[in-house]
């Protein structure tokens, strides 16, 4: 928080070196002797006076005070200067790291990312006695990251985006660390906007590149204002002003969202067991938190809410025409609300038939020691893969023995057949379990497999 005696000094201005010098001597003699964050104000200033105006010494005197006394971001700079031997400053390695871990133990992000660079074989500018060594500057890169540190995360998105060095190559976590510098208020944010926006073009999805690069140029890098004026050099109007692309704001019109058509190739449930779609857009266009009717092999509808969509496995806000995405629509059952977006699918989804290997129970099992006869009518439950019950699926079903069979015994196995009452969102990987009450703790008479 700065006071009445922090400096206002542009750094832009043309005021002369002894000007500037004058204002600040001023402020100097207003502050406090103890304040340790002024006095690296201060050793900014000097060291940013007037366009290439600098004056490193007294920059470097600010920054020893406020370093001296504790200041992390301070003892930072004495260590940077230490590095480069930066004005009157003699390098000295083993000064700088001193300098530098001081900080990094107080948790200074910038200190940790300055010592990775150090250490790092690709980083010019930075050699010292100390070697190069990129297991140590992975391992500084990591720790300014985990405590938000914009630098280190910038650091570890380019090892991730390119591999090597004993760092597997992952796309997705390059993609992570440069969105959350993308999200920050600092000077890498406009970077890390165009990154993302390359990795985006490269995998083919062309919107979320276009918006960074737009988002990247609003932030003032010039590359990527470049490459927006010549993508649209031969277009009609010339861009004269850059505006930010949000989400699909006035892209979609509401008649591309009642001309939505899906078709529903695939569907796997996820860790959440939400529901997740696959299959390619027809026609028209929806956006995340539209709702849907899923067409059932009967004709009826289940409505529901598209949580989110991904397209190539990264997440998206719209999907359109042409474009093969994968919807999470939450839950089986969902209230029926809003306007309504028609899936139809080349399959069905949910359904009333099914086989099924099944393994009748024995006494010794948690069982009844009867067999099971044709059409007998239990209550069927669907099991996720990891044990926990679809509750929206539970429902009775009507079995039918196959074989000329007129029973199966406890301990013995069968293919049957079933009809549910109620469509249930069937699935390979689900088993089943029957039971003949719908109390929680009635006996699992058999158990077994979706086919």
């Amino acid at each position: 928080m700065k006071d009445n005696n922090s400096l206002n000094i542009n750094h832009t201005t043309n005021m002369s070196l002894e000007e500037a010098a004058s204002l600040m001597e001023e402020a100097a003699e207003r502050m406090s002797g103890d304040d340790a964050e002024h006095l690296f104000e201060m050793g900014e200033r000097y060291e940013n006076i007037s366009g290439d105006t600098h004056d490193f010494v007294k920059a470097f005197e600010c920054y020893m005070k406020s370093a001296n006394m504790g200041y992390s971001d301070a003892e930072t700079k004495v260590g940077f200067y230490y590095i480069k031997g930066r004005g009157a400053v003699q390098k000295n390695d083993e000064e700088a790291m001193r300098w530098l871990q001081l900080a990094a133990d107080k948790g200074n992000t910038k200190a940790m990312a300055f010592i990775g660079d150090v250490y790092n074989p690709s980083t010019t500018g930075f050699d010292t006695s100390y070697g190069k060594n990129w297991n140590k500057a992975f391992e500084y890169y990591s720790k300014a990251a985990e405590l938000g540190g914009y630098n280190g995360m910038m650091q570890l998105a380019l090892a991730y985006k390119h591999g090597g060095n004993g760092v597997e190559k992952d796309i997705e976590k390059a993609i992570m660390y440069y969105e959350k510098v993308a999200e920050m208020d600092c000077r890498l944010s406009k970077l890390a906007c165009r990154y993302l926006a390359e990795i985006y073009e490269q995998i083919g999805l062309k919107r979320k590149s276009d918006a960074l690069y737009e988002k990247a140029a609003k932030l003032g890098d010039e590359k990527s204002l470049s490459i927006i004026s010549e993508r649209n050099k031969n277009q009609a109007t010339e861009v004269t002003q850059v505006q930010t692309l949000t989400s699909g704001e006035n892209k979609i019109t509401a008649a591309e969202k009642d001309a939505f058509m899906m078709g529903i190739e695939d569907f796997e449930f996820d860790a959440n067991h939400n529901i997740i779609l696959k299959g390619s857009v027809y026609e028209g266009a929806m956006e995340c938190g539209d709702d849907i009717d899923i067409i059932l092999w009967n004709g009826s509808r289940i409505r529901s809410k598209v949580k989110s969509i991904h397209e190539h496995g990264f997440s998206v806000d719209y999907a359109m025409k042409g474009e093969k995405v994968h919807l999470n629509i939450g839950s089986v059952k969902k209230e029926i609300i809003g306007e309504v977006a028609v899936v139809h699918p080349d399959k069905g989804l949910f359904d009333k038939k099914f086989t099924c290997a099944l393994h009748v129970n024995s006494v010794h099992e948690g069982g009844k020691n009867e067999p099971i006869y044709n059409l007998y009518t239990p209550i069927f439950k669907f099991i996720f893969p990891d044990g926990k019950e679809c509750m929206d699926c539970r429902c009775r079903g009507t079995m039918t023995l196959g074989q000329g069979r007129t029973s199966i015994n406890p301990g013995e196995d069968a293919v049957v057949s079933v009809e549910l009452k109620d469509a249930a969102f069937l699935h390979p990987d689900m088993k089943i379990e029957i039971v003949e009450k719908p109390d929680e703790n009635a006996a699992v008479i058999a158990h077994g497999k979706i086919n």
